[in-house]
């Protein structure tokens, strides 16, 4: 999903970017490529026979704190963006199976879909049920367009990471009728099935049928449909966009998972708001005010102290969650200068202090990491420790790299961005404790907060030494491909620039295997190597605190995070006569 992709990605598609809560190791099945990982014990989905509501459940409005999209189209999202995850679907969702954990389920898909022996062919069979929210009816033929468009943009998207070349008929995908259709892969992959959580576009309003080029031929990303006039299969629908205010989403009458004798009963509410422009430290008092019904709360101090106050807990509910999100500097390995050796990698972590972030910041609420693997998931090298904080091992490396103290005490300067919607006060006390240390070794990180626009402009033309950011899943699986394989330099989240030839090739055997004590070894392999070449300073993976209104009645936070449970948001309800 993601930068906080899929980050809220420090969003969290976000890249984006609320995560899905997993709280025991994953596991991934390879006769299904599906993966899964284990819940709370009171995670598990109401059965089905729960879509009849009571009359009291029905009706009613929610507001939700939201990131502004830059784009109406799951495809391209590149950050947690709440309302495609509201408009769009997935052949593919996420819920609790028997089993109790985590996995991947038929949404626009029928049934489990049928992969070969060989695993490298899957069939999917689609519903014939399924209309898109203008009343025309959804065929493979949407799903092979998304495919299709996915592939052919140049704009940066996490999926294309997860899907086959377009090389039919050794790999990609073909349409054997108007609800089946058909996905092969030139090896195994452990995300075959997984990777179709991503949501479907419909062809009829994504395709400019005035242009010369074929609809199949065009990049997605020049579409209208982008800003204007999305059309899904999801529970809601838009309403209208407000730029630098909200989007108003109604509910789609016509959705396919809501209907019982004919009749629409899912989603129980009538209306979805999402506020845009709210920030991480104003998100407690939004909810008391409000102006939100549900918030995710940043701030350590506020969850600590002003959450657990009698008064607040008359009026909401709270819970905590592990979930899969990490926080990271990167550094740019390929602009000239000291980033490009190693050895000042390693002194720049030695130079951080987080074990003083997170016990004074964070008051023990968050984990350390030494790469980018997520605590809830397996990959990890558990042997491996973060390297240790000590400002004279720092000063030591950086000597021995050539780069002394001058006569004034500084040794170089590092430009370090990102974006506006990241900057809270644990983002900046972060920062400003890591800023401190380095001047006492003589480096001055200078800090630049962005607008959208102007982070993605130094992203793209490699303006920048470093990047903080934060990162989620986009599928629930440990691959760091994204964030470290080399052909996403220039197309994807790879940041640092990083390239090695031999952490290529194990992320590559490691998307060939559905294994998973074989993805294990290989996953640790790659830890040592990035370990020792430290294209990142790995900061923390922190704990997530909400609360909400306790008139939503209902409620599980990872049912809206960019991993949302199905059929998540859509079985919570409004208590009209809650105070």
């Amino acid at each position: 999903m993601s930068s906080d992709r899929r980050f809220s990605r420090f969003r969290g598609p976000a890249v984006l970017v609320a995560i899905l809560a997993l709280t025991g190791g994953i596991s991934c099945g390879a006769k299904t490529f599906s993966c899964s990982s284990k819940p709370k014990k009171d995670d598990k989905v109401k059965p089905k026979k729960d879509l009849k509501p009571p009359p009291k459940k029905a009706g009613g409005h929610i507001k939700l704190p939201s990131q502004e999209p830059e784009f109406l189209n799951p495809t391209i999202s590149t950050i947690f963006e709440r309302v495609n995850m509201l408009v769009f679907e997935g052949l593919m969702g996420l819920a609790i199976g028997k089993d109790g954990t985590i996995e991947a389920v038929p949404r626009l898909a029928k049934a489990t879909p049928v992969v070969s022996k060989d695993q490298t062919t899957i069939t999917f069979k689609l519903r014939t049920d399924v209309k898109w929210s203008d009343g025309a009816k959804f065929t493979a033929k949407d799903v092979e367009y998304t495919y299709k468009m996915i592939m052919k943009t140049k704009a940066r998207t996490v999926w294309k990471t997860y899907l086959p070349p377009d090389n039919w008929p050794k790999s990609g995908v073909n349409v054997v009728d108007d609800y089946t259709i058909v996905i092969k892969h030139e090896t195994p992959s452990p995300l075959g099935v997984t990777a179709w959580i991503m949501g479907i576009i419909p062809k009829h309003v994504y395709c400019d049928k005035t242009s010369k080029v074929k609809c199949n031929d065009q990049d997605v990303v020049n579409a209208k449909a982008n800003k204007v006039s999305p059309i899904g299969t999801g529970p809601f629908k838009l309403r209208r966009w407000e730029p630098k205010k909200r989007i108003i989403l109604d509910k789609n009458p016509l959705w396919w998972h809501g209907q019982v004798k004919g009749k629409s009963t899912l989603p129980y509410f009538d209306s979805v708001e999402l506020v845009f422009n709210i920030k991480p430290t104003d998100m407690l008092t939004a909810l008391q005010k409000g102006t939100i019904d549900f918030a995710r709360i940043p701030s350590i101090k506020q969850w600590s102290v002003e959450a657990q106050r009698p008064e607040f807990l008359e009026r909401f509910r709270v819970a905590e969650r592990t979930e899969p999100r990490i926080r990271m500097i990167a550094w740019n390995n390929l602009k000239d200068g000291p980033l490009q050796d190693k050895r000042v990698r390693i002194a720049l972590t030695h130079a951080c202090n987080r074990p003083g972030m997170i016990e004074d910041l964070l008051l023990q609420q968050a984990e350390p990491l030494s790469a980018p693997f997520f605590p809830t998931m397996f990959g990890a090298d558990q042997s491996i420790a973060p390297y240790p904080y000590s400002l004279e091992t720092a000063s030591k490396m950086l000597d021995g790299a050539g780069y002394k103290k001058k006569p004034d005490g500084t040794r170089f300067f590092l430009d370090l961005v990102l974006r506006n919607t990241n900057r809270g006060r644990v983002a900046e006390h972060v920062i400003n404790m890591y800023r401190a240390d380095l001047k006492k070794i003589g480096i001055d990180l200078k800090v630049h907060f962005l607008s959208r626009a102007d982070y993605k402009r130094r992203i793209d033309l490699k303006e920048y030494d470093a990047v903080y950011l934060g990162w989620v899943p986009d599928v629930p699986d440990p691959d760091p491909w994204s964030l470290l394989h080399s052909d996403q330099v220039d197309r994807g989240y790879n940041y640092p620039k990083y390239i090695n030839e031999k952490v290529d090739k194990l992320l590559e055997q490691a998307r060939k295997t559905t294994v998973k004590n074989d993805r294990i070894k290989l996953y640790n392999q790659v830890h040592k190597i990035v370990n020792a070449d430290e294209p990142y300073t790995m900061l923390f993976a922190p704990k997530a605190h909400y609360a909400w209104s306790k008139r939503l009645r209902l409620v599980k936070p990872e049912d809206i995070g960019p991993q949302p449970r199905f059929p998540g948001i859509t079985r919570w309800w409004l208590d009209k006569s809650a105070k």
